[in-house]
């Protein structure tokens, strides 16, 4: 019981009761690299990642990614955290400051992972509202992000792409006390709504820019492959979820189309023209009397 207790209490060591990251300015170091961080690069000549005692936003070092050249696939080169934290249902807040030099994007990503099974449910990136590219002095970076229901493991990354030269400091994954903003709902529509159909979206294509697994990734045994190769996995999952939900819409929406020609080639055939109105029946149990009977005598 006391090792347990001691292994729970370990990710609460070097951070802030409200910072989620462990040792975000990096001066715990082990040997030569940050304490509780791992690192990602695709072997190039010249390519690099380190701490770095020159630059620094804030306190002793910060984390530099170097790339000489652009790669024929995009390795996304990168340092990470992982931070098990029960966050599922909340927003958290990323923040982080980082400079850069010839680099063709650098950025803070954050990736959520459910519990059971465990898989990527949803990612996000700082390059979406606050893009970095080309030369930048420190500069600071944020963004919100909802995180989905029965989340447990975040994974901060701080990444380049392309190549050029990016730092990383002062790196902050916070839970905020306000409540998510509930989307209001949109009113219904109903099928037999006269009008023209929305238009449908174009069939999804795969960008070639989007990340694929890389089989000489198998021989490294490393958790930053194992959560990226997660990654690429999911992300060609849902690509190829999404493709088939247009294929229906697409399939539904020629039925429809279909179907409102043949009701208009029949209202055309068989016009409708108005109905004589019926003759007002017998009232019942009045019988009629009849002419040729005589009258009975009185």
């Amino acid at each position: 019981m006391k090792m347990l207790f001691v292994l729970f209490m370990l990710p609460a060591l070097g951070a802030s009761p409200s910072n989620l990251v462990v040792n975000p300015r990096f001066e715990e170091v082990e040997g030569a690299l940050p304490a509780r961080w791992h690192v990602f690069v695709m072997p190039q000549d010249g390519a690099y990642a380190r701490l770095d005692d020159r630059e620094a936003h804030v306190g002793e070092y910060s984390l530099v990614l170097h790339t000489p050249e652009e790669y024929d696939r995009e390795p996304v080169n990168n340092w990470s955290q992982n931070i098990i934290a029960d966050v599922g249902g909340k927003e958290v807040v990323v923040r982080g400051y980082i400079k850069t030099r010839d680099v063709t994007e650098a950025a803070l990503w954050i990736q959520c992972f459910s519990a059971y099974p465990r898989r990527l449910v949803k990612f996000a990136t700082t390059s979406d509202e606050m893009p970095l590219y080309g030369d930048n002095d420190w500069t600071p970076v944020e963004m919100r992000v909802e995180v989905p229901e029965r989340v447990n493991l975040l994974v901060l990354r701080c990444v380049i792409k392309g190549r050029g030269t990016a730092w990383f400091d002062d790196l902050s994954v916070t839970v905020t006390e306000e409540p998510l903003r509930v989307a209001e709902e949109e009113p219904m529509v109903s099928a037999s709504d006269e009008g023209p159909m929305p238009p449908l979206p174009d069939a999804p294509l795969a960008p070639a820019t989007q990340p694929r697994w890389n089989d000489a990734y198998e021989s490294i045994d490393d958790p930053v492959v194992e959560s990226y190769r997660m990654m690429v996995d999911t992300y060609w999952e849902l690509w190829d979820e999404n493709a088939n939900l247009v294929e229906e819409l697409f399939t539904l929406r020629r039925q429809m189309v279909e179907m409102r020609e043949a009701l208009a080639e029949l209202e055309a055939l068989a016009p409708v023209t108005p109905q004589e109105e019926p003759a007002s029946p017998t009232p019942p149990l009045v019988p009629r009397r009849r002419v040729d009977a005589e009258e009975p005598p009185l």
